[in-house]
């Protein structure tokens, strides 16, 4: 494997962290729930992804942040959440377009809609950042 392939798998290897900050959910609703643990490591915007017993994981995205924890949104519905749960904090959301996506069809969070596996570009960019310039988006 040479080429723009190894960079990018090079990229997604370098992003991978060891370790990640963990919270527990301390109260939930019917469409959000509060995280205590992050101690200053969470930011708006910041992906989580809540560990439910032996359910596969929820991810979600931070919307609030006060003295108590953060508040999140799930991406899914919150059957089996509990109070105690783990939360792991997975940073912000970055999506790296690549080549290999024109003409796939991407939904908003950057997964493919085609059941094909998507080639992540070799730079990640923040999923709420402008667009490239017109003139800057082919090469």
């Amino acid at each position: 494997m040479t080429g723009p392939r190894l960079e990018c798998l090079s990229a997604r290897i370098a992003g991978i962290a060891p370790a990640y900050p963990v919270g527990r959910v301390v109260a939930l609703s019917e469409a959000t729930l509060r995280v205590a643990g992050f101690a200053g490591e969470a930011a708006l915007g910041d992906q989580v992804e809540i560990r439910a017993g032996a359910i596969s994981a929820i991810t979600g995205e931070i919307i609030r942040i006060d003295r108590d924890g953060a508040v999140v949104l799930p991406g899914s519905a919150l059957a089996g959440v509990a109070p105690g749960d783990l939360v792991a904090l997975r940073g912000p959301a970055l999506i790296a377009p690549d080549d290999s996506w024109i003409g796939r069809v991407i939904d908003p969070l950057g997964q493919p809609l085609d059941g094909r596996p998507l080639m992540p570009g070799p730079e990640g960019r923040d999923m709420r950042a402008p667009p490239p310039r017109p003139a800057e988006r082919r090469g």
